[in-house]
């Protein structure tokens, strides 16, 4: 494809609108059936390195940036967030909208923030003195009202949340199978 076609892909969702957003180390790009459409430096995005993209409840893209922080698009218009806005950091690796709306927003070695809907800024999510420098690559979230987070070298975290409160479950670090001793 023209403007990706030797480009390293940090993400691509599938959005409400049909849209396939690609984000690469030279920027995001837009594919649907008028065509691609490149946004870049030049057009608001705060790096054209994307590593996490999200679809918000409300159609809003977010943009998880490595370096420049996270960037909303919200009819064509960009907003960015960085520490300045509460993130530990402007290194993003992933992005996750949970069910009750909730945006969590991780970042390289600081763990993970929420967005906090009341300040519009961002919120530092406690739950273990490991918690708070892990790298998060990959979230869930359970029927049960529980949450896991996948992390790049302290296994996975489970826990619970409701109104900016967070409580730790557990943590799994090592499986074994049957006969493992």
């Amino acid at each position: 494809l023209p403007g990706i076609s030797n480009d390293i892909i940090g993400d691509i969702i599938f959005d409400s609108r049909k849209n396939v957003w690609v984000g690469t180390e030279h920027g995001l790009a837009k594919i649907n059936n008028e065509g691609i459409k490149m946004f870049r430096e030049i057009d608001g995005v705060s790096s054209e390195v994307i590593q996490a993209l999200c679809e918000d409840y409300e159609e809003n893209l977010w943009i998880g940036t490595i370096g420049a922080g996270a960037n909303l698009l919200k009819r064509e218009a960009i907003v960015t967030y960085t520490e300045r806005d509460g993130l530990t950091n402007n290194k993003i690796t992933s992005i996750y909208k949970a069910k009750d709306a909730t945006l969590f927003v991780s970042t390289l070695h600081g763990g993970m923030n929420y967005m906090n809907k009341s300040t519009g800024k961002f919120d530092f999510v406690t739950l273990t003195k490991e918690f708070n420098t892990v790298s998060i690559s990959s979230f869930v979230e359970l029927n049960d009202g529980m949450m896991m987070v996948g992390t790049e070298d302290n296994g996975l975290f489970i826990f619970t949340h409701e109104n900016g409160d967070f409580k730790f479950k557990n943590r799994i670090t090592h499986y074994s199978k049957p006969g493992d001793d």
